[in-house]
């Protein structure tokens, strides 16, 4: 594998670390952990923000269907609680789900409806 080979890499480091957020990973050590990749074989100096940029894109990519699953419910919980100014009853009416379940969901992704009350306008 080369720097150019992004996608191979990223894939490669996905199998290597499946439980690391690739948004959380520094550059340093995301070049570190791809020049110790077994199978890579390039020039240490050819590597730059732009292909660590590239290949934590790619990882980011990867994720799998949990975790995708688990980002659009927290984004969508975000998104109806601002549109709703922070209530509860009525985010739940809008997402057609009893006020139980909705502020069961939102302790599972740890959002707290009150920081939103703020945004009420």
């Amino acid at each position: 594998m080369k720097w150019v080979d992004s996608r191979e890499v990223a894939i490669a480091l996905a199998e290597k670390f499946p439980d690391v957020d690739p948004k959380t990973v520094n550059f340093v050590d995301l070049r570190d952990w791809v020049l110790a990749l077994e199978g890579f074989d390039d020039d240490p100096g050819r590597c730059g923000e732009k292909i660590l940029e590239a290949i934590q894109v790619e990882m980011h990519e990867m994720t799998s269907f949990e975790d995708a699953r688990k980002r659009f419910e927290r984004d969508y919980l975000t998104r109806i609680l601002k549109l709703t100014g922070g209530s509860v009853a009525q985010a739940a009416r809008l997402a057609h789900r009893n006020r139980t379940e909705f502020y069961k969901l939102l302790q599972r992704h740890g959002i707290e409806a009150a920081l939103f009350k703020s945004d009420a306008k």
